[in-house]
């Protein structure tokens, strides 16, 4: 049994054995795997289906809605208007509670060139912070509540005008 269970020490007044090192090297996969996994929304109206349908049309019905977007035909617009227009990504998510997530935002990889780093920072927290902090507060068995602000970024002032442009399904669905 001491090959199996380790050895105990000589001076253990409870008669246990030492207790093997613990492994955690699984936690990284699962919670990848829990928090890691969205789809592009062509790929997610592939898998979830109908459900994912809903999703982008929520999301984009929040949009207007909140008169975020203001539609303008092509033939309105000057070339470089066009030329400048982000293109719009959606991306969809099962949460913990079964309801598939629609997330959508700018491809704001055209405006590198004429924006600078400090204006094109956003306000959003590392994954990693988030997890490093709950693990804090579980360990020390704090009190935590959750707060969600639906629409956060749709509803902060811009001060130049940006064009979007809506293309494919995403065009289609609306």
């Amino acid at each position: 049994m001491t090959e199996k269970y380790g050895v105990r020490p000589p001076n253990d007044k409870y008669g246990l054995r030492t207790r093997r090192p613990r492994d955690y090297g699984h936690t990284h996969t699962t919670l990848e795997a829990i928090t890691m996994t969205q789809y592009s929304m062509k790929k997610g109206i592939k898998v979830f289906g109908e459900p994912g349908i809903t999703a982008v049309l929520d999301e984009l019905k929040q949009l207007h809605d909140r008169k975020v977007l203001e539609p303008k035909s092509g033939a309105n617009l000057t070339r470089e208007d066009k030329t400048c227009a982000l293109n719009y990504l959606m991306f969809l998510k099962k949460k913990r509670c079964g309801r598939i997530k629609g997330r959508g935002c700018a491809d704001g990889r055209k405006q590198r060139a004429t924006t600078t780093k400090e204006e094109a920072s956003s306000p959003t927290v590392a994954i990693e912070s988030v997890m490093l902090t709950s693990i804090i507060d579980a360990k020390e068995n704090r009190d935590v509540a959750i707060v969600d602000i639906p629409g956060a970024f749709m509803q902060a002032d811009m001060d130049e005008l940006v064009h979007r442009k809506l293309e494919g399904k995403m065009a289609e669905l609306l």
